[in-house]
């Protein structure tokens, strides 16, 4: 495999961090950070095409980048949807840190993280803030918005990052043109494919549809992120066997489009994993999803959207 280096990328220059940067699963010496970087016109989410490149990070105690801390490059390409995905290590507990990725001489959006708190630091407070459910044909993300200027240590994100549905449809309810719950959106909000998510590739697309939102995008960037999944990340009503809808999705390997540490298990794909703020709290997750059995069905009720 060869790796195509910065100089000989042909995608225009300044364009190639169309998704934004984030940060997830913050530890006392540690952080994981992410991007998605476009090399070329050709690397559009989901086409598996575009060549192996490299891209730089780096991460420093101020905004200037004066005081860098930890550095590095990494290598990804089509088989990672050109997605980057590194854990910056040697850090401080409670530490707050600046951190940007950089490809062809071009740097990405400067973001921002904190660490954890060590885990026997005596923590008086703890601000957190909790989203989920979050439908983007459904209406603007002004909510992120707003949450990152509320400035948290911590965004808990409970599930249901995105919607697996195709254009105007929620479950299996196609909605009248005189019932769509936010009906003007839909000149400008419709979920891409138009589709329902199958294939991996289809997920592709509509993971990176959403992280093209800026609110989105401005939540991800100021603030850590410590995120677990629910069907409609993967599948409506999934379970170990399938799905709703389809036996056959592709949704499960789907986690490099966000920023949450490396799987444990192919068994669990959500990764069962815990974070801790000193002495103020302990956050458990865990994978109550791709184990499962079917789910019950009470004879009077022909489909299930939540």
């Amino acid at each position: 495999m060869q790796l195509l280096l910065p100089s000989r990328a042909g995608a225009q220059a300044g364009t190639y961090f169309h998704h934004g940067v984030a940060s997830g699963d913050p530890l006392p010496e540690s952080v994981l950070l992410w991007t998605r970087v476009t090399p070329t016109g050709s690397a559009l989410p989901g086409s598996g095409m575009g060549p192996e490149v490299s891209v730089g990070w780096q991460v420093a105690t101020d905004s200037t980048f004066q005081q860098v801390v930890a550095r590095g490059d990494v290598e990804t390409g089509p088989a990672r949807d050109h997605t980057v995905k590194v854990v910056a290590e040697g850090l401080r507990p409670a530490t707050t840190y600046f951190y940007r990725f950089s490809f062809d001489g071009k740097e990405s959006p400067v973001g921002r993280t904190k660490t954890a708190p060590d885990a026997n630091a005596k923590v008086d407070h703890l601000r957190i803030a909790v989203a989920s459910c979050a439908n983007f044909e459904g209406g603007y993300f002004a909510a992120y918005r707003h949450l990152a200027s509320q400035n948290p240590d911590l965004v808990m994100f409970l599930g249901d990052y995105i919607y697996e549905y195709e254009q105007k449809k929620y479950g299996v309810h196609q909605l009248p043109e005189n019932q769509l719950y936010n009906k003007d959106l839909f000149d400008s909000r419709f979920h891409e494919p138009v589709h329902e998510t199958y294939t991996l590739a289809d997920y592709r697309m509509r993971y990176a549809q959403y992280r093209r939102d800026p609110d989105l995008q401005r939540a991800h960037q100021e603030l850590p992120w410590f995120i677990t999944w629910d069907d409609h990340d993967i599948a409506d009503n999934s379970w170990s066997g399938g799905s709703e809808g389809s036996s056959g999705w592709e949704g499960t390997p789907q986690r490099s489009g966000l920023p949450a540490r490396r799987l444990r298990s192919r068994r669990s794909p959500s990764g069962c994993r815990s974070a801790t703020s000193g002495t103020c709290r302990s956050i458990a997750h865990s994978d109550g999803r791709t184990g499962r059995d079917p789910h019950a069905r009470p004879a009077h009720l022909p489909h299930q959207d939540a």
